[in-house]
């Protein structure tokens, strides 16, 4: 049974090696790249590359978007506000009138400020609902930021804790490894029993899974911090 458990532990990390030359296969589709070759599976000092990435929030794709989109929305809500404002029209006008008593230079300055009553109801609904879009890009900007930060901290110390957990269960699969051959010598000896020795191959085999999962689990790890600061394992974080 543990055997089979490890068997599947191992399918899985098949599974994730294909998912990621699935990916690849795609990215090449979209990016100058044609040649988007990498190792696998991802090692410490993968691990050490990917933790010197520079982190600037602000660069994060989801920042950016947001903050394009806040400039947009305060760009059309100042020019909603300036079309309620009808036209303003300047005339200078200059004639010469004649009396009886002389003539008179007359000069004149009109000022004419328009604004149709239809179009002015309408500007103002437009402004309202500009206004309205422009305090909801806003609001969204301010969420993404701590959204973006919140997920950057916790992908990193979930990366750092998934990485200790990755060296340490290799370390114990080895040392596993090393008393299962010692308890295969001490069998050959007659020093144990055949149930002694299927109990050691159990442990060996139940550490092996552990080690699998483990070493899943720091792989999918270091996708996600790569994802949570803007970057593509197969592109920019490694």
């Amino acid at each position: 049974r543990v055997q089979i458990d490890l068997n599947n532990a191992q399918g899985d990390l098949v599974d994730f090696r294909i998912a990621l030359e699935r990916s690849r296969s795609l990215l090449v589709q979209f990016t100058t790249k044609e040649d988007l070759s990498f190792t696998w599976p991802w090692s410490e000092e993968d691990y050490k590359k990917v933790v010197k990435n520079k982190i600037d929030d602000s660069l994060h794709p989801l920042n950016m978007f947001s903050s394009n989109n806040f400039k947009v929305a305060k760009n059309m809500k100042t020019s909603s506000l300036l079309s309620m404002f009808g036209g303003l029209d300047v005339s200078i006008s200059k004639g010469y009138n004649e009396y009886d008593d002389g003539g008179i230079q007359d000069e004149r300055v009109s000022l004419v400020f328009t604004i149709p009553l239809f179009e002015g109801f309408q500007d103002y609904y437009d402004y309202k609902r500009k206004t309205s879009d422009y305090y909801y890009a806003k609001a969204l900007q301010e969420f993404n930021k701590r959204k973006v930060s919140a997920e950057r901290k916790v992908g990193e110390g979930n990366l750092k804790m998934a990485f200790e957990t990755y060296k340490a269960r290799l370390k114990t699969e080895k040392i596993s490894e090393k008393l299962f051959q010692n308890s295969q010598l001490r069998f050959s000896r007659g020093l144990i029993t055949v149930n002694e020795l299927f109990l050691e191959q159990d442990r060996l085999l139940r550490t092996r899974l552990l080690s699998n999962a483990g070493t899943r689990n720091f792989q999918q790890k270091v996708v996600t911090f790569c994802h949570s600061i803007g970057k593509s394992i197969l592109l920019d974080c490694l």
